[in-house]
């Protein structure tokens, strides 16, 4: 009896064992894994960005983690990341499928949408609509000047009252892009913008957090009843509010003369009656990443300088000054155009980088998941699998500045 169980328990020894990921030859170096965790034990799953950095300093800027099962790689440092995003871009243009965001999104959006025809044509879409729209041209300056006169409006009737600065920029910046998407402006308190900010505020914190890791690393556990199933949900939610408003824009819109993007989009559905890749799925799908990419993105960075701007008194009074100098003596002045306002803006950018002392953050933690279409060879190490790059420490890179101390900027 004593043997047979000894006996189990060396076949169940050797049965984990052999889950253990290892390392092919010539893969990055990293942390040694464990089986079927792979090194989820060596990151913490509230902020691994910390992580990260302890991570490179031990095994330099290109180094291996295994999610689960799953190898990916990190590489860190200005020249690395250039290798793999500019000059070897189109080797690694491909996405991770298998994954959370991938599985909530039905794979129909474009946040994670894997390199291909599909990728491209609406790539090359979306790109020629939004700049018909007013993307990176001056005239996205007047929607801009329109909605900061409500954010003040807001702000003063919050006077003697608490106020959350998340939900005002989220609401801001979601009305900036509703603007182009749908061609409606929403009051602050629409249901409409309520619901859709609330949805995607949860699920960027669910993305970004450990159910979103454990999702991906552990497909074992994705049919239990745990908290990532909230995202799936919401985003039930917010399909249903988009389409009544997908359905006024058919029954509204005047072919050839579009109004917004949702009637580009349907114009261009028209054209290619037997294209599958443009479909009203993907369109709803489609606007909604774009409307999350526009919003998230814009508010964090406006919320972490209003942070900053709150940590640095001194900075906001010289900066008021600079503003109220440049922009207040004339109407609807334009940044670009009035060169006085770029010695704030200089400032302003640099407080952005800098966290108190010399230690240094960024709005956005990493860069978004890429897949390598092929087996390359990177700082001498070989490999096909998941990239993640970790540019929030690019500021810290010495071969990007010659100072971390941005307090002496002129």
């Amino acid at each position: 009896m004593f043997f047979s169980i000894l006996l189990f328990w060396i076949c169940i020894c050797f049965i984990i064992f052999q889950l253990k990921p290892k390392r092919p030859k010539n893969f990055p170096p990293g942390p040694p894994t464990f089986p079927i965790l792979g090194n989820l034990l060596s990151l913490s799953l509230e902020n691994p960005l910390g992580d990260f950095e302890r991570l490179r300093k031990s095994y330099g800027n290109v180094y291996s983690l295994y999610l689960g099962l799953n190898p990916a790689i990190i590489i860190n440092g200005l020249n690395a990341i250039k290798e793999a995003i500019v000059t070897k871009g189109h080797d690694f243009a491909g996405r991770p499928q298998d994954l959370f965001v991938n599985h909530i999104t039905e794979s129909k959006g474009v946040i994670l949408a894997d390199y291909g025809q599909s990728w491209k044509e609406h790539r090359r879409f979306a790109l020629m609509t939004l700049r018909n729209f007013g993307m990176g041209k001056n005239s996205m300056e007047n929607r801009i000047h329109g909605e900061i006169k409500f954010i003040i409006k807001s702000l003063e009737r919050s006077i003697g009252d608490t106020l959350s600065p998340q939900v005002m920029f989220h609401n801001a910046s979601s009305n900036i892009i509703c603007q182009v998407l749908f061609g409606t402006r929403f009051d602050y308190d629409d249901t409409f913008i309520k619901t859709v900010v609330q949805c995607f505020t949860e699920n960027a914190k669910l993305a970004s957090g450990p159910w979103s890791m454990l999702y991906d690393s552990l497909p074992i556990i994705r049919s239990l009843p745990l908290p990532f199933k909230k995202a799936f949900k919401n985003v039930q939610i917010v399909q249903a509010l988009v389409h009544p408003i997908l359905a006024e824009h058919k029954e509204t819109r005047v072919p050839g003369e579009p109004r917004d993007f949702l009637d580009c989009y349907l114009d261009e559905m028209d054209k290619r009656k037997d294209d599958s890749n443009f479909s009203e799925d993907k369109l709803i799908m489609y606007s909604l990443d774009l409307y999350f990419a526009g919003t998230d993105t814009t508010s964090n960075t406006l919320l972490t300088g209003f942070f900053y701007l709150m940590n640095y008194p001194e900075i906001q009074e010289s900066s008021s000054e600079f503003v109220l100098l440049c922009i207040c003596s004339v109407a609807a002045r334009s940044l670009r155009r009035n060169s006085a306002c770029q010695s704030p803006m200089a400032l302003l950018g640099s407080k952005f980088m800098m966290s108190g002392e010399p230690s240094w953050t960024s709005a956005v933690g990493a860069g978004m998941l890429r897949r390598a279409s092929k087996r390359w060879r990177m700082s001498g190490h070989s490999w096909r699998s998941i990239l993640l790059t970790a540019g929030q420490f690019l500021p810290k890179d010495p071969f990007c500045w010659y100072s971390q101390d941005l307090r002496n900027v002129h």
